[in-house]
C-alpha cells in the first residue's frame, strides 16, 4: 500500500487529505503555530474573520505535536471550544486552547475551522477493532446536531455497527453508514495506514464530513485477512445450511436463534470468549447432557441435543433447544412446536429480553397469576383450549415438585454423596491424573444432573414467589425480607468470614474460584490476600427475623394454594420456596469443589510435565480424559493439544459476532445491542474498586466513571489498573487512552451493570473473554 499523504497534527492531516478526499470532504480550515499566534495575534484574527465571514460561528480546536502520533493519541486532551463569534471571543478561545497545551512548543498549532451545520448524526469510526487489531469497520454514533457525543462518552444513546472489512458492504442499518465506510477505506488507501480512527459528521445528504483523522496506537496483531475470512465463513454457512427439521429427537420448531445469555447464559459463567479449556468443562459437565437430563426428569419435554453450540469457539445457547425442553412433557407435538416457534418469533421481536426468556418469553411452571400471563397466546393464534392444556400441564409438574413426589429431595441426597465421596480419595497425590478423572466423572454423576435439577426447582421456587406479589399476598418489599431471609452460601460465608479465623475459612471455603471454570482464576486458598482484606473490621450483619405472614395472609395464601390445588398449607409452601432457592445454591458449592480440585490437580500436574497454566488453559476435557500414568506420555499428549487449542482460540479472540445471532447475513455486519459493554484491550485484572466522582484513592484500582469523559484523562496518570464507565463507546477518547495504555476497561456498561459494580469491593476485568466478575 503506497501512501500519498502523510500523516502529521490534527490540522496538517486534514489539510493534507481535503484536496484528494472523495468519498467525504473537510470543512474550510485555518492554522497557525503557538510562535505565529504570539508575534501576529490580531493578523491572524482579521486573516481568520476575512476567511471565514465574520459572523459565521466557529470552532477553535487543538492540534498539538503531542497529539495523534503514532505512539501517542493523547486524545482529547486538550481543549476544543465551539461557538465562537467575534473577535474578541475568538481571541479568547484561542488563548484558551493554547493554556490547555500546558508547557507548549512554539510549533504547536491551533485549528481553525467554521462550526458544522445541519449535521444529521456524527460518530467515530475504526478501521479495524481497536481492542484484537481484527479485520472490522467499528462504527460509533449518535443521531443529532451534537458533534462531540461520541468522543466525550456522554450519555447519549450511542449506537455501534461491526462490518467486516474483507467483505462487501451488507445493508447497514442506517444508509450513510455505507458511505462512511468508503470514507475509512480511502483514507486507509491514502495514509497507506491500516489502523486508523475516524472521526466524522454526516450531512442533511448523507454525506461524510471528515472533522479527524488520527493513526491508531497498540493495536495488536491480528491473524491474516484470509483466515479470518475463512473462520467466519464456516461460521456463515453452519447457520445457512441449519436444516429446518432438526436431526435431534426432541427438538421441534422451524428455526433457531442463537445468543450468548439465554437459559445456560454462557456470557456471565464463562465470558464471550473463553478458552477452550473453560468452554470444554462447561459442556462436558453442565450443556451438552445434564442439563436436558435433569428437565426430563422434572417433567419437561426430553431433548437429545447440547443446548450449547460454538461458532469459532463463542459459545451460544441454540434457543430452539432451549425452548423445546422448556415444554411440558406431556403437550402433544403440534402444541409443543407452536409454542416453540412462538417463543422464538418473541425473542426475535423483542431481541432485549434475550436474559430473561424465562421469565418473559417461555411458560415453564405454573404461577398463581398464570392466566394473564398466558394472555397474549391469544393474540398470537392459540385458541382457549391451547391455554387451558398448557396451564394443566405446567399444574402438574409444578404440583409434582411441591408435593416432594418428584427428583427433588433425590438430588439434594446425591450432592450429599458427592461430598461424601470427595473425601474417599483426598489423600491420592494432588497431581494423580487419576485423581483428576473421579474427580471430574463424580461431578457428572453426582453433581451436575442433581445441580441442574434443583436449579429448577429454585427457578420454579422464584416464579412463585414472585406470582405472591403479584396475587398481592406479599408486597415487593416482603417478598425481598423472604428471600433476604434465607440462609444461602452466600450469606452464611459473609458470617463465617467474621467468626472463622483465617485458616479455617480458607479450609471451608479456599476452593471457591471467581471463573468457576477457569483454571487461569485463582481458588480464594491460592491467593487470599487478593480476594479478601483480613484486617478490615467487618459490622456485625443485624440478626435477621424469621419471616412470618400475617393472619390476613395466611388466610388469602391458604385461599389461593386451595384454589389453585396444592395440598400444602402455607408455612409449608414457604418452607419449600425458601429451602428450593438455598439447594441450588448448595448444589452449586459442591459440584464446583469437585471441579475446582480438579483444576488444581492439573495445575499441579502442569507442573510436573514444565507447562505452564496459561497453556493448559488451551486443553480440554477429551485430552484430559486420556492422560495416563506415564508422565513422558503425558507430556507429548499435553503439549500437542495445547498447540491446537491455541491455535483455534486466536481465530476465537479475533471474531466479534452479536449476542443474539438471528440470521446468517449478521456474521458480516451488525448492530450491537446498546446495553452491550465495549471491552477495551486483552487483559485481565483484579484490583479495588476506586468511585473517582467520590474522590476515592485510584492508584491501583478500577477506576470507575458515570462517563468516558476525557476530562478525566488525569486519572492515567495516578496508575489506575483498569477503568470502568457507565457510557461511552469502543472509540470515545477514554477507550482510546486505556487502549493505547493497555490498560483493560469496560466502556459504556450500562446503568444497571455499572451500579451492580459500584457495589463492589473488589473487581475482576477480563477484556479478552468480556466479562466481569464481582469478587467481594
Amino acid at each position: 500500500m503506497t501512501a500519498r499523504v502523510t500523516l502529521g497534527t490534527k490540522a496538517e492531516s486534514l489539510s493534507r487529505v481535503s484536496a484528494l478526499l472523495r468519498s467525504g470532504r473537510v470543512l474550510a480550515l485555518m492554522y497557525f503555530t503557538v510562535a505565529e499566534w504570539r508575534a501576529k495575534r490580531n493578523e491572524i484574527i482579521n486573516a481568520i474573520t476575512d476567511f471565514t465571514e465574520y459572523d459565521q460561528t466557529l470552532i477553535i480546536r487543538s492540534s498539538t505535536r503531542r497529539e495523534d502520533s503514532a505512539q501517542h493519541s493523547a486524545a482529547g486532551e486538550f481543549l476544543s471550544i465551539k461557538g465562537v463569534r467575534g473577535s474578541k471571543a475568538l481571541g479568547g478561545a484561542i488563548d484558551s486552547v493554547i493554556a490547555s497545551y500546558g508547557m507548549c512548543i512554539d510549533d504547536d498549532q491551533v485549528l481553525v475551522q467554521p462550526e458544522a451545520s445541519t449535521v444529521i448524526a456524527s460518530g467515530v469510526a475504526a478501521s479495524c477493532d481497536p481492542s484484537t487489531g481484527s479485520p472490522y469497520r467499528v462504527v460509533n454514533w449518535v443521531d443529532g446536531p451534537e458533534t462531540a457525543a461520541v468522543t466525550s462518552g456522554a450519555g447519549a444513546p450511542l449506537r455501534t455497527w461491526y462490518h467486516v472489512s474483507h467483505r462487501a458492504t451488507v445493508d447497514p442499518p442506517e444508509t450513510f453508514l455505507k458511505n462512511v465506510i468508503k470514507l475509512v477505506g480511502e483514507l486507509e488507501d491514502l495514509t497507506g495506514i491500516r489502523h486508523l480512527q475516524v472521526e466524522f459528521g454526516i450531512d442533511k445528504n448523507g454525506h461524510p464530513i471528515l472533522f479527524q483523522v488520527r493513526q491508531l496506537t497498540n493495536v495488536p496483531t491480528s491473524i491474516p485477512t484470509q483466515k479470518h475470512h475463512d473462520a467466519l465463513m464456516k461460521v456463515y454457512q453452519r447457520l445457512r445450511d441449519s436444516p429446518p427439521d432438526h436431526s435431534h429427537p426432541g427438538v421441534i420448531g422451524r428455526r433457531s436463534i442463537y445468543g450468548v445469555m439465554p437459559d445456560w447464559n454462557p456470557a456471565e459463567i464463562i465470558g464471550i470468549r473463553p478458552r477452550p479449556l473453560a468452554l470444554s468443562l462447561y459442556r462436558t459437565l453442565l450443556t451438552d447432557h445434564a442439563w436436558s437430563a435433569a428437565r426430563r426428569r422434572y417433567g419437561y419435554r426430553s431433548v437429545g441435543a447440547p443446548v450449547l453450540t460454538d461458532f469459532a469457539g463463542s459459545p451460544y445457547v441454540d434457543s430452539r433447544v432451549s425452548f423445546s425442553s422448556l415444554v411440558p412433557a406431556d403437550l402433544d407435538d403440534s402444541l409443543a412446536t407452536r409454542l416453540v416457534d412462538y417463543y422464538i418469533d418473541r425473542l426475535d421481536s423483542n431481541p432485549h429480553l434475550h436474559d430473561k426468556v424465562e421469565f418473559e418469553i417461555a411458560f415453564t411452571c405454573y404461577t398463581f397469576d398464570l392466566d394473564k400471563r398466558l394472555a397474549p397466546l391469544r393474540t398470537a393464534g392459540f385458541d382457549e383450549d391451547d391455554s387451558r392444556t398448557l396451564s394443566r400441564s405446567l399444574h402438574a409438574l409444578t404440583k409434582k415438585l411441591l408435593s416432594g413426589l418428584g427428583p427433588w429431595h433425590a438430588d439434594q441426597q446425591s450432592i450429599r454423596e458427592l461430598a461424601r465421596r470427595r473425601l474417599h480419595f483426598a489423600n491420592q497425590p494432588a497431581h494423580s491424573t487419576s485423581r483428576i478423572k473421579r474427580l471430574l466423572n463424580d461431578c457428572m454423576r453426582y453433581g451436575t444432573v442433581s445441580f441442574a435439577g434443583l436449579a429448577r426447582g429454585a427457578f420454579i421456587a422464584t416464579q412463585l414467589l414472585s406470582s405472591l406479589v403479584n396475587a398481592e399476598v406479599l408486597s415487593p418489599p416482603e417478598r425481598l425480607e423472604f428471600i433476604s431471609g434465607i440462609r444461602t452460601v452466600a450469606r452464611e460465608m459473609s458470617e463465617k468470614f467474621r467468626q472463622l479465623s483465617r485458616e479455617d475459612f480458607l479450609a471451608r471455603y479456599g476452593h471457591l474460584r471467581p471463573g468457576t471454570y477457569d483454571i487461569l482464576s485463582a481458588r480464594y486458598d491460592e491467593t487470599p490476600d487478593l480476594y479478601f482484606n483480613w484486617h478490615r473490621h467487618e459490622p456485625q450483619m443485624a440478626q435477621q427475623a424469621e419471616f412470618h405472614l400475617s393472619a390476613p395472609q395466611v388466610r388469602k395464601l391458604t385461599d389461593l394454594l386451595i384454589r389453585s390445588d396444592f395440598p400444602i398449607s402455607p408455612s409449608n409452601f414457604l418452607s419449600f420456596l425458601g429451602a428450593a432457592i438455598k439447594a441450588r445454591e448448595v448444589a452449586k458449592f459442591e459440584f464446583t469443589h469437585n471441579l475446582s480440585d480438579a483444576l488444581l490437580s492439573l495445575r499441579l500436574l502442569g507442573e510436573q510435565m514444565n507447562i505452564d497454566t496459561g497453556d493448559l488453559s488451551y486443553l480440554n476435557v477429551p485430552t484430559i480424559m486420556q492422560l495416563s500414568g506415564d508422565l513422558a506420555h503425558n507430556t507429548g499428549l499435553v503439549r500437542a493439544a495445547v498447540e491446537r487449542g491455541r491455535a483455534a482460540h486466536e481465530i476465537t479472540e479475533s471474531i466479534a459476532l452479536p449476542p443474539l445471532i438471528t440470521s446468517c447475513e449478521e456474521i458480516w455486519g451488525f448492530e450491537m445491542p446498546r446495553t452491550q459493554p465495549n471491552f477495551v484491550s486483552q487483559r485481565r485484572v483484579i484490583a479495588p474498586v476506586a468511585l473517582v466522582a467520590e474522590g476515592n484513592p485510584i492508584e491501583g484500582c478500577i477506576a470507575l466513571l458515570v462517563s468516558a469523559d476525557p476530562g478525566y484523562d488525569w486519572i492515567f496518570t495516578h496508575g489506575i489498573v483498569g477503568l470502568v464507565t457507565c457510557y461511552g463507546g469502543v472509540n470515545s477518547h477514554m477507550a482510546v487512552r486505556a487502549q493505547e495504555l493497555n490498560i483493560p476497561a469496560v466502556i459504556g456498561a450500562g446503568e444497571i451493570r455499572f451500579h451492580h459494580w459500584v457495589g463492589a469491593s473488589t473487581l475482576e476485568i477480563d477484556s479478552a473473554n468480556m466479562s466481569v466478575r464481582v469478587i467481594a
